[in-house]
């Protein structure tokens, strides 16, 4: 066992002193030779622990227990496990085979390898696999009489990481850094909120952040970094809490923001922060956008680009159903009353039906990534007809969406099409639609919507000033 992993972990939770109090350690053993082999142990650094000590499972061949200690104890717990044994409960588990480890820090908010709200200081040795410890297919047999599968099973639930099977022997030691960080926009207020334990220090905090900005379709970046030494502070004898606000442009759509540590350049924490709709914005739009945001390789991806990359206005689309799911959207996103009628449902010709609000009128959508309209146009035919017959008092406009370039289009399509009464939708409409219910209240973006279709049908170019 290596001392330098420990000197490493130690060094890093000084940095935060009077953090912790206490700790608690859950181990897992499985009886051979008459010896209880350590199979994982997890040791949490935390505060206002009382001592105390568990069993939580038990059978001949396989313990599980758990203990609170006092902070002052840590050292002499990884001196034994140094040693090649630990006592937990009153019970000695002998160590075996534990080489290889890594000590880094997490952010806040669910990220890392553990489900922890903090950011956090963790420790990990891996060990052998467990069947060259014990016999794992006869402890999985005793198990099976208490209702668990696996050895994996039982210790996910007892001690919070898995052991058996795919998973090696471990041991982890965790020191979270107990902040919390969240963020609002505020009117045109950004508001970042830190709820932090007593012993830091809001001079050793500060945030940067980066602001999105859409003028009238133009995108740009503001960046900058704040302090909390100005920040309202508020006292609630267990912790205290930090509010800050950052006046904002109009214009602000989102913001990143990194909340950092004095100790250390990476941030503790990342907060994607959406601004939700206010009266002038779209309100579909914004709650489309809270709920399609999402983080993908260390990036945050709005609803826009989600939207954009669905509908193939970013290159080539070959997935229909998130095509068709993404049209669905941005018709919901102008009022209408959609329904999806397509191949899930076992039918052809129609994908969606879009009822206006005022129910005068419904899109009969046909929907594709291919530049396969002359299909289209024949599948639909038949169940527009049938449309138009039985629905008495609502005008059907048959409407073709697709994921091409009017200049791929066969012209015989065209004119097909144009005979027909069938609006084409293609890449330029889709970004123009795009653009308009991200930027527009809902009934202009309605609007804009109309005179697309409108100037389509009769073939003219649209006039969107």
């Amino acid at each position: 066992m290596s001392d330098e992993a420990f000197r490493e972990f130690l060094n890093e939770a000084e940095k935060y002193p009077l953090m912790w109090d206490s700790f608690e350690l859950k181990a897992v053993g499985a009886t051979k030779n008459e010896s209880l082999y350590l199979l994982g142990l997890s040791c949490t650094l935390s505060v206002a622990l009382h001592p105390t000590h568990e069993i939580l499972f038990q059978t001949p061949d396989l313990l599980i227990v758990k203990e609170a200690k006092a902070l002052t104890e840590l050292q002499s717990i990884i001196n034994s496990v140094s040693s090649g044994s630990v006592t937990v409960a009153g019970h000695t588990f002998i160590i075996d085979g534990f080489t290889n480890y890594e000590c880094r820090i997490w952010g806040g908010s669910g990220q890392g390898w553990l489900d922890i709200l903090y950011p956090y200081i963790l420790l990990q040795y891996v060990g052998k696999p467990v069947r060259e410890v014990i016999d794992e297919s006869s402890l999985h047999r005793e198990l099976e009489q208490w209702g668990y599968r696996c050895i994996w099973d039982l210790t996910q639930e007892k001690i919070g990481f898995q052991v058996g099977g795919a998973y090696s022997t471990q041991m982890r030691f965790v020191a979270p850094i107990f902040v919390e960080a969240s963020g609002a926009f505020v009117n045109d207020n950004l508001r970042l909120v830190l709820r932090c334990s007593p012993s830091l220090k809001t001079d050793d905090l500060s945030a940067g952040y980066e602001v999105a900005l859409n003028y009238f379709g133009n995108r740009q970046t503001e960046r900058g970094r704040l302090d909390f030494l100005d920040a309202t502070r508020i006292e609630d004898g267990v912790s205290f809490t930090l509010v800050k606000e950052l006046p904002l442009l109009p214009q602000a759509e989102s913001t990143v923001a990194w909340l950092f540590h004095s100790s250390r350049a990476d941030p503790l924490y990342t907060l994607r922060i959406i601004k939700p709709a206010t009266v002038r914005t779209n309100p579909v739009w914004g709650a489309m956008g809270l709920a399609l945001s999402r983080q993908s390789g260390g990036q945050l991806l709005s609803a826009r680009q989600i939207l954009e990359e669905s509908l193939g206005l970013m290159g080539e689309v070959r997935d229909s159903g998130r095509f068709e799911a993404a049209v669905h959207n941005m018709l919901s996103c102008m009022g209408y009353m959609c329904i999806f009628t397509g191949r899930e449902w076992g039918t052809q010709g129609i994908d969606t039906l879009a009822f206006a609000p005022e129910l005068d009128r419904v899109l009969a959508a046909s929907m594709t990534v291919a530049n396969n309209i002359g299909e289209k146009i024949r599948t639909m035919l038949p169940k527009l007809q049938e449309l138009k017959t039985n629905l008495e008092g609502i005008s059907v406009l048959p409407v073709i969406i697709a994921a091409v370039s009017p200049d791929v289009v066969l012209h015989s399509d065209h004119e097909d099409a144009k005979a027909h009464g069938i609006v084409l939708v293609l890449k330029p409409e889709l970004e123009q639609i795009l653009e308009a219910i991200s930027t527009l209240p809902l009934d202009e973006a309605r609007q804009r919507w109309d005179s697309i279709i409108e100037s389509s049908n009769s073939g003219r170019a649209p006039n969107i000033l």
